[in-house]
C-alpha cells in the first residue's frame, strides 16, 4: 500500500501510513524504505529512514537505497547536493557529519551502479553542466562501474544540443570502440545537430552511416534541414538532399518534400516547385491539407490563381476539406489580381462550406474591396465581421482606413482611426499620411493640418528614405500657402517641430512680411 501511495505521489499519506506502521511495532523492510525515501521532504528524514534500514549487507539493496536518495535530491532541485554525494563515494571524501553521507561513505563504491551515474549525469546534462557530467562518466572506469548505452546516448544528445558536436563525435567513436552499438537515438542526436545548422554534407555522412546500421533518420530532423536550406535560398540543395535519401533507400516523409516545394515558391521558382510536386505525386505520395495549402498559396503569390483554383478542385476530389488557410490564400490571390468578384465568390463558398473566416480573411477582403473602389462593401463586411464576433486587429483597421482614404472618404476614415485609438492599437505613420493627403485632395485643409499636427506630436514623421516622406513634404508645402493653414504651419516650422528636410519650399510668416 505504501508503495502504491509513493507511486501515485501521495507522499504525505505514505509517510503517515509508515508512522502508523512503526507505532504498531511493524518493521519496514528495505524495499519499503527505498520507496519512502522518494517521499522524504528533507534530508534529515532520509537519514532517519536509512538508519532504520540498519546494517545492510545486500549490495543490490544498498544500490537501490543510494539511487533512491539521488533521485529524491534531484527531484527537489538539489542537483549539486546529489553531485557531491556521488563525488564523495568516488573519491572517498568526507563532506560533513551528515546522516546520509555517514551511511553511504562506510559502504563505499559498492553503493553505486550504472543507474546511479545515469541519474546524476542526466541531471547534470539538464542543468547544462556537461563538463562535470563528462568528468563523472570518465571516472566510472576507475571504480569499476560499467558504462551502458543509455549513458552514452544521454551524453551524446546533451552535447549535440549544446552545439558540442566534436565531443559528441568523439564519444560516438569511443562508444563503438568499447563494443556498444549506437542506437537510432544515438545517431539522430548528432544528425539533428547538423540538420539544425543546415550542414547538408555532414548530415548526409551521418545519414549514410545510419543507413548502413539499418537506422532511420527522424522526419523532424530532415524537415529542419530542408527548412534551414530553403531559408537561406538553397532550395535546390534541399531538393537534392531528399533525392539522395531516396537513392540510399530511405523514403522521405511528405513533410520535408512540402517544405522544399514551399522553398522554391518563396524563391519565385514556380516551375521547379511544380516539377517537384508532380514528381512527389508520381512516387505515390498523397498530398495532405498542408501540402495543398503550400501549393495553392505559392500559385496565388505567383499570380497564377486560376491554377490554384484547379488545385482546390483536386483537393476536394481527393476527399480533403479545405482549411481557413486554403481559402485565405485564394481570396488574397483573387484580390491581388484585381478579380474582386471571384474573391467574394470564394468567400461565399468558404461560408457555404462551414469554414470559419478569421481576421486575416476579413482583412484581405476588406483591403481588396477598397482597392476595387467598393468602400461601402468593405464597411458592410466590417460590420458583418463584428456581428460574428471576430475582432479586427490593427492591420484590419489600417487596411480599412487607408482604403477609405484612397476612395476619397477621409471623414469616415477618421471615424475608424478614432475607434482604433480607443482600442489602444498602435497606428503606423502611413495611415496618418494617407488620411492627411485625402483631406487635402477633398479640399479640407483644416482637417489635413489637424492630422499633420497629430503626426508631428506623435513623432510619426517619416524618415527621408520612406516613400511617404515626399508626400508629407508636398502636403506641408501646400498647407503653408493656403490662407486657412499657413500661419499654423509657419508656427510649427519656426518652433522647430518640423525637421528641415520637410521645409524646403515652405512659405513662412517671415517671407510674407513687408520689407522696411
Amino acid at each position: 500500500l505504501i508503495g502504491e501511495l509513493c507511486k501515485g505521489k501521495e507522499h504525505k499519506k505514505a509517510l503517515h501510513l509508515y508512522s502508523e506502521m512503526k507505532n504498531s511495532g511493524i518493521s519496514a523492510d528495505a524495499g519499503v524504505l527505498t520507496k519512502l525515501i522518494s517521499c522524504a521532504c528533507e534530508e534529515e528524514l532520509m537519514a532517519q529512514l536509512l538508519e532504520e534500514a540498519g546494517d545492510v549487507h545486500d549490495v543490490e539493496i544498498l544500490k537501490s537505497l543510494y539511487n533512491s536518495v539521488l533521485n529524491r535530491l534531484i527531484g527537489q532541485g538539489l542537483v549539486d547536493r546529489a553531485y557531491h554525494l556521488v563525488k564523495m563515494i568516488m573519491e572517498g571524501q568526507t563532506l560533513g557529519d551528515n546522516g546520509v553521507e555517514t551511511f553511504f561513505k562506510l559502504k563505499g563504491i559498492m553503493c553505486m551502479n550504472s543507474t546511479s551515474f545515469t541519474i546524476i549525469v542526466t541531471a547534470l546534462c539538464q542543468d547544462g553542466r556537461l563538463d562535470e557530467a563528462l568528468q563523472l562518466f570518465r571516472g566510472m572506469d576507475k571504480i569499476g562501474c560499467e558504462k551502458d548505452v543509455l549513458l552514452h546516448n544521454n551524453l551524446i544528445n546533451a552535447l549535440s544540443n549544446a552545439d558540442r558536436v566534436v565531443d559528441s563525435l568523439d564519444l560516438l567513436r569511443e562508444m563503438k570502440h568499447s563494443g556498444f552499438k549506437p542506437t537510432q537515438f544515438t545517431y539522430n542526436s548528432i544528425y539533428g545537430y547538423f540538420c539544425r545548422k543546415g550542414d547538408a554534407v555532414e548530415a548526409k555522412n551521418i545519414m549514410k552511416e545510419m543507413w548502413y546500421c539499418q537506422h532511420e533518420p527522424w522526419i523532424k530532423h530532415s524537415t529542419t534541414l530542408v527548412k534551414q536550406l530553403c531559408k537561406h535560398r538553397r532550395a535546390t540543395e534541399a531538393s537534392n538532399f531528399l533525392f539522395e535519401m531516396v537513392e540510399l533507400g530511405i523514403v522521405p516523409h511528405l513533410i520535408p518534400y512540402s517544405a522544399v516545394v514551399d522553398g522554391f515558391f518563396k524563391l519565385q521558382e514556380v516551375d521547379q516547385a511544380l516539377e517537384l510536386y508532380h514528381d512527389v505525386l508520381s512516387r505515390g505520395y498523397r498530398p495532405d491539407v498542408v501540402a495543398y495549402n503550400i501549393l495553392i498559396n505559392g500559385l496565388c503569390k505567383a499570380k497564377r490563381t486560376s491554377e490554384a483554383q484547379e488545385v482546390l478542385k483536386n483537393m476536394l476530389a481527393g476527399g480533403l476539406v479545405p482549411s481557413t488557410v486554403t481559402y485565405n490564400s485564394l481570396i488574397d490571390g483573387w484580390c491581388k489580381s484585381g478579380n474582386i468578384d471571384l474573391a467574394v465568390k470564394c468567400f461565399s463558398k468558404m461560408i457555404g462550406d462551414n469554414v470559419e473566416p478569421n481576421v486575416i480573411t476579413y482583412t484581405t477582403l476588406i483591403d481588396g474591396l477598397c482597392n476595387a473602389g467598393l468602400p461601402d462593401g468593405a464597411i458592410m463586411l466590417w460590420n458583418e465581421m463584428e456581428v460574428k464576433g471576430c475582432s479586427p486587429n490593427r492591420i484590419t483597421f489600417m487596411a480599412l482606413i487607408s482604403g477609405l482614404c484612397k476612395n476619397g472618404r477621409p471623414d469616415t476614415a477618421l471615424f475608424y482611426l478614432r475607434e482604433m485609438e480607443k482600442k489602444e492599437l498602435a497606428v503606423d505613420s502611413f495611415v496618418c499620411v494617407a488620411l492627411m493627403d485625402s483631406f487635402l485632395s477633398n479640399d479640407n485643409p483644416q482637417s489635413a493640418f489637424n492630422i499633420l499636427k497629430e503626426i508631428v506630436d506623435k513623432e510619426l514623421l517619416p524618415d527621408p528614405a520612406d516613400k511617404n516622406h515626399a508626400l508629407v513634404k508636398e502636403a506641408i508645402t501646400k498647407l503653408s500657402y493656403l490662407p486657412q493653414t499657413s500661419s499654423r504651419v509657419s508656427t510649427l516650422v519656426t518652433e522647430g517641430s518640423i525637421p528641415i528636410t520637410f521645409c524646403l519650399g515652405v512659405k513662412t510668416e517671415i517671407e510674407t512680411q513687408p520689407s522696411t
